[in-house]
């Protein structure tokens, strides 16, 4: 026994080295083990002596314990100490130990106090010790681990503990199992007893150190421990602090460093934390013998400062030694990866984090799978696997473009392709990236490789759920049928989010045919019917699947205990069907059986309330909503977002989206493209433009069909010619695969270019293209556009083939179907086409009204009335025959209808035609008071725009009413009733558009008001034009933002509006046939062109496109003001109403001297215009020269009836 125990001491002298058996491995395994009672873990920590009184210790808490010295115990106290130069006596065969105290044991608290939460540290610094097992029945009394505070989502750190001790492991940091442990600063097991430090400076430093272990971990300061440390090393102290102690401070500091790698920290200052760290590291080996349990903690901090500092092939040799130990555990070898891969990230990129994934894929593939969702869960093994897939998942989505992976020149086997294609997939799953996914997965199948069933099933799922139903049909098209569970239920998921109810009951009957239903199974089939609105179908699912039932008590109850995914189903039927009354009635039912309602069922009661346009109600489930505790969420901000762009406010939509921002909302793909439709349907060309650039600029976001989509709609909206609507198809067909509403807008902009043998081609392309695999099918839509082609050309017969075949197809006519029809007959100003719509009415009104199925209840926009009723309405309003715009109005309240806006606006017009300046006052009451029930004031959004938190939505909407009420007012010289309803609208905070303002500068003129009417013009439109001008001029190709008001408001200052007024649809066709007249046009639009610049185009096109609300002085007010100065130059002033007398007779007969006095004002007043308003006069220039060029001979005729002769 001498030689190994000869060879121990002279092991404690040399000490051992990783990688080398240590000469007291040797010894110790010769050596016979005790099954002595277990040290504390102050065994070595230096304590005062206490005198004994009659062999009992005093009554302290504390009492002296006696061991039998063993070479076991010899090495412990080796590994424990920090008094190395110390020893005692020990009276068992008199053997010199290394230390000079006796073990003192305290109370240990029961384990079942001990918090269950994540530890982030090491081992604790609570009062608390659990007792951890050692060797063969040795216990050493080890404190637990406490959270470090809250680290980023990046970050974790590894406990070490064997398998015997408990919840000692990794602190994850994942929002969804993150937690905090208290941190109880009262441990005095740090503090050395004063009596046995040197009196001396090395005192201090030491008792800092401790200081600095005792503070709770969000006090940890990195430098500040490094500076304490390095004054202990320049005391020669090091001996006087403990292994355990400075492990900790080492871990402590890995942690800390580790969250650097995500960050800014420069690549120099991870190198000198580093080799600090790895320092230490060194110069604790000498007083660590191996094996041992400090040794196995020594190789895991040692791999992970080794990773710190990129050294990899040290960290994995340091990985293997430590996984070499049996206490090795899967918390300690997945924190190692880690650091591993975050390291390589940092140093390298991520294709180096795939290969060494691939290298280490034995070891990592079981944490590369998506982990369970079971938040807060006490296993440590689990949450240290959360936070590794998320953290390696987080990297991998940072790759702008996967497809580089599967090509032939890398040098991967297809085993390692098809890895790296199943990771990719599920990191873009799981971060709510499924188009990425969706392109991962097109990649992986042109090169012949094809995902895993799991795998591919969540892809589809994700796809779904996103609404990209294109991608996730073609996605679950490449899937073999089977009657598998996983697969059935995945068709049902995505057929019954499609709307599809007969695929639904299909795969719904196969699993209960093979007894596989499950809840959410049902749940689907009533969601499938639920999509359409069909409330009926829905109830009676969810009687049949949960029948009621009356218990002892007389409650009524259901069986088979429906979940909340069975009630917040019936309620989006309520919701789709825009049925108020029907969702309050079914939120008693929810509130009987027990049900809360959620935020989610709360977004589907506010999709409803934006769909009926009834802000009010909107109002009071927002206020009830965040009166409950719930916090709105990204879908609940796009639903409301979505309601704006139904209403087409822009203004208001992209205040909602910086609210959100506000509230901490991560903006989705989904918010941002309703954010772009918003501008889109408001004809807010430059918001298109701004919010396509933002998405395009994006890092590592792929461009989607959607996206195009919206992009090409603004195309057909604003008429651009058919030709650049054509290339950018073509374009778009040849990176994305064009969906039903893609094929719809070619349709569209070719009908709307009357090229109908073009259309017809394209729809018989989209016909063959529709397949059940496909996200392609002929709607009602897309067959009114054809049908209101051929119609718009008089073609009828051609017309009334398309509705012939639509019947044929099975595809019900809707309210806008008739209403193309009715139109094509209006806009034939003949009495024989207005008798034809008239006719058609009586027969539409006339069927029973289960056989109306075009009548739907009114939403926001045309109600089915309008669609019907307005052609007609407006076609004997410009015919100027008032008594037949009333009888058409009045068979429009027979059959219950309700009036609208542009219902009574047609009368009200019909009025103004017809000089009936008294029924003209009788309606516009009726018209203001339907502008402010449309333009409703809420409060509900937080939006204050107006000082007492409430903002006018679609504030221009009576921009058109209002020009022909000032119109009407002004021709009957009532100029006093035109100012009081321009402060009226002021006072209401309506939006007056550039209309307006031109029409204001018509009816000054018409008063005689000709300094006020250039006044108009000189200090409001055309500077308004000039930053308009301005505005679509600029182009940021990668703004920080999508918000395009927020950046202008300066310059588009107070409720003035430019090009996100609205624009008419029935322009379009204008617009064409201006891009038509100017080959220059199409240069433009191809000059300076990127390939993947999709919106250049409508850039070009909204810098020149004629819309009415363009800020610019319209036709209409310049002639008057020119008619105004050539009177000024032929020496006559302005009369009001001057404008209006074209007989010489009118103009009353004016003296010599009167003459000659009107004629010396009128220069003066000339002069005066050419010094106030020089922008206006200019102008007025520029615009005589081209009227005389356009009109030549005819200029005098136009222009000088004006003027008496």
């Amino acid at each position: 026994m001498l030689e190994p125990v000869a060879t121990a001491l002279f092991t404690s002298v040399l000490g051992g080295h990783i990688g080398q058996p240590s000469a007291f491995q040797a010894a110790a395994r010769s050596m016979r083990r005790s099954s002595a009672n277990a040290l504390t873990s102050d065994f070595f920590i230096p304590q005062p002596r206490r005198v004994k009184d009659k062999g009992k210790a005093r009554a302290t808490g504390v009492q002296f314990e006696q061991h039998e010295c063993t070479p076991d115990r010899l090495s412990q106290c080796r590994e424990w100490s920090c008094m190395a130069r110390h020893s005692i006596w020990c009276s068992n065969h008199h053997r010199r130990l290394l230390m000079r105290e006796f073990p003192l044991v305290e109370d240990v608290p029961s384990r079942s106090r001990i918090s269950t939460r994540i530890p982030a540290t090491l081992h604790s610094y609570s009062s608390r010790r659990v007792a951890v097992r050692a060797h063969d029945g040795q216990r050493r009394h080890v404190s637990r681990t406490s959270k470090t505070g809250p680290p980023s989502e990046d970050s974790g750190v590894s406990s070490v503990a064997d398998e015997g001790s408990e919840a000692v492991d990794a602190s994850l940091t994942h929002p969804e199992v993150a937690s905090v442990i208290p941190h109880d600063s009262s441990d005095s097991r740090w503090v050395l007893p004063s009596l046995l430090l040197p009196p001396d400076k090395s005192a201090q430093v030491i008792h800092s150190l401790h200081r600095i272990a005792l503070r709770p971990p969000d006090d940890f300061d990195i430098e500040e421990t490094w500076t304490v440390y390095e004054s202990v090393i320049e005391e020669h102290a090091e001996h006087l602090t403990s292994v355990y102690l400075l492990l900790q401070l080492v871990e402590r500091m890995l942690y800390t460093t580790q969250k650097w790698y995500d960050s800014k920290t420069g690549l120099e200052a991870l190198h000198q934390w580093g080799d600090r760290i790895k320092h230490l590291l060194r110069a604790l080996e000498s007083r660590i013998l191996s094996p041992s349990r400090f040794h196995y903690t020594h190789c895991c901090l040692a791999a992970r400062a080794h990773a710190l500092t990129g050294e990899y092939e040290l960290a994995a040799q340091y990985l293997q030694s430590a996984r070499a130990y049996r206490e090795c555990s899967q918390v300690d070898l997945i924190a190692m990866h880690q650091s591993i891969v975050l390291s390589k990230f940092r140093y390298y990129d991520v294709p180096q984090v795939v290969a060494y994934l691939l290298a280490e894929w034995n070891d990592v593939s079981a944490y590369l799978d998506v982990p369970p969702r079971r938040p807060f869960s006490p296993d440590p093994v689990q949450r240290a696997w959360t936070l590794f897939f998320f953290t390696v998942t987080d990297l991998l989505c940072r790759v702008p473009d996967a497809k580089i992976l599967f090509a032939p020149e890398v040098r991967l086997d297809v085993i390692q392709k098809q890895r790296i294609g199943n990771l990719f997939i599920q990191a873009h799953c799981a971060h709510q990236r499924p188009l990425h996914a969706w392109n991962v997965f097109r990649a992986m199948r042109s090169h012949g490789l094809t995902p895993q069933l799991e795998t591919h099933l969540v892809l589809v799922r994700a796809l779904t759920k996103e609404e990209a139903m294109g991608p996730a049909k073609e996605a679950f098209s490449h899937l073999e049928e089977t009657r598998a569970k996983p697969y059935l239920s995945t068709a049902l998921y995505l057929c019954a989010h499609d709307g599809d109810f007969e695929r639904t009951e299909y795969f719904f009957d196969q699993l209960s045919h093979d007894d596989l239903v499950t809840k959410e199974d049902t749940a689907m089939l009533m969601h499938s019917y639920a999509v359409h609105g069909k409330v009926e179908q829905v109830l009676h699912l969810f009687n049949e699947f949960f029948p009621a039932f009356v218990n002892s008590r007389g409650q009524q109850r259901r069986t088979n205990d429906p979940r909340n995914i069975h009630y917040a189903t019936v309620l989006y039927a309520y919701a789709r069907s825009a049925d108020l009354s029907g969702i309050d009635q079914w939120l008693r039912v929810m509130r009987d059986a027990g049900i809360r309602v959620n935020v989610v069922m709360y977004t589907m009661i506010l999709q409803a309330m934006a769909v009926k346009g009834d802000l009010e109600a909107l109002g009071l489930a927002m206020e009830r909503m965040q009166s409950s505790g719930m916090k709105p969420t990204v879908a609940t901000y796009t639903a409301l977002i979505s309601t704006m762009a139904k209403m087409q406010d822009p203004l208001t939509a992209e205040k909602l989206y910086k609210k959100a921002l506000e509230d901490g909302i991560k903006p989705n793909s989904r918010m941002i493209n309703t954010l772009m439709t918003a501008h889109a349907e408001a004809g807010s060309w430059r918001g298109v433009i701004r919010v396509f650039d933002y998405v395009r600029s994006r890092p590592n976001t792929p461009m989607t069909i959607d996206v195009c989509n919206i992009l090409l709609k603004a195309y057909v909206r604003i008429g651009a010619p058919f030709r650049t609507v054509a290339r950018l198809f073509t374009k778009l067909r040849q990176s994305l695969t064009p969906d039903k509403y893609t094929y719809a807008l070619v349709i569209l902009a070719a009908c709307d270019a009357g090229l109908m043998p073009t259309a017809t081609k394209l729809f018989e392309e989209m016909d063959r293209l529709a397949t059940p695999a496909s996200d392609i099918n002929v709607t009602v839509h897309v067959m009114t556009m054809l049908m209101g082609g051929w119609l718009r050309l008089n073609k009828k017969k051609k017309g009334k083939g398309v509705y012939d075949m639509m019947v044929d197809r099975g595809i019900q006519p809707n309210s806008i179907s008739f209403g193309e029809i009715q139109s094509a007959y209006g806009m034939e100003r003949s009495d024989e086409g207005l008798k034809l719509a008239e006719d058609f009415i009586d027969t539409l009104m006339s069927a029973p009204p289960e056989h109306r199925t075009w009548l739907v209840p009114p939403r926001v926009g045309k109600t089915s009335m309008d669609h019907i009723y307005a052609p007609v309405l407006w076609g004997y309003s410009r015919k100027v025959q008032p008594r037949d715009v009333e009888r058409m109005y009045q068979h429009m309240l027979d059959h219950s209808g309700t009036p609208t806006l542009g219902m009574v606006t047609a009368l009200m017009d019909a009025y103004r035609r017809s000089m009936d300046i008294d029924a003209v006052l009788q309606v516009w009451p009726q018209v203001f008071q339907l502008g402010l029930q449309l333009t409703q004031r809420t409060s509900v959004f937080g939006l204050d725009k107006d000082g007492q938190g409430q903002v006018r939505v679609r504030g221009d909407m009576l921009s058109i009413p209002l020009s022909i009420y000032m119109d009407a007012l002004s021709r009957a010289a009532l100029f006093t009733e035109v100012a009081a309803i321009w402060k009226r609208f002021q006072d209401h905070h309506f939006v007056f558009t550039s209309q307006n303002y031109n029409h204001l500068v018509v009816v000054l003129l018409r008063a005689g008001e000709i300094e006020r009417a250039f006044e108009i013009v000189e200090k409001v439109i055309l500077p308004y034009q000039r930053k308009y001008k301005a505005v679509v001029s600029e182009r940021d190709d990668h703004p920080e933002t999508p918000l395009l008001f927020e950046e202008y408001d300066k310059i588009l200052e107070g409720e003035r509006r430019g090009d996100w007024g609205r624009e008419r649809r029935e322009s379009g066709k204008m617009h064409v046939d201006m891009f038509r007249r100017e080959p220059w046009t199409e240069q433009m639009m191809t000059e300076h062109a990127q390939e993947d610049d999709y919106a250049h185009p409508l850039y070009i096109l909204q810098q020149i496109s004629p819309g009415w609300n363009t800020w610019r002085p319209h036709r209409a007010a310049m002639t008057a003001l020119l008619m105004a100065v050539l009177r000024l130059k032929a020496g006559l002033l302005l009369e009001a109403m001057a404008l209006h007398k074209r007989n010489p007779d009118d103009f009353p007969a004016q003296g010599r001297e009167e003459l000659l006095a009107e004629r010396q004002e009128s220069e003066a007043l000339l002069n005066s215009l050419h010094g106030q308003f020089p922008d206006t006069m200019e102008e007025l220039r520029v615009f005589e020269i081209k009227e005389k060029k356009r009109l030549v001979s005819g200029f005098d005729k136009k222009y000088r009836q004006f003027v008496p002769r």
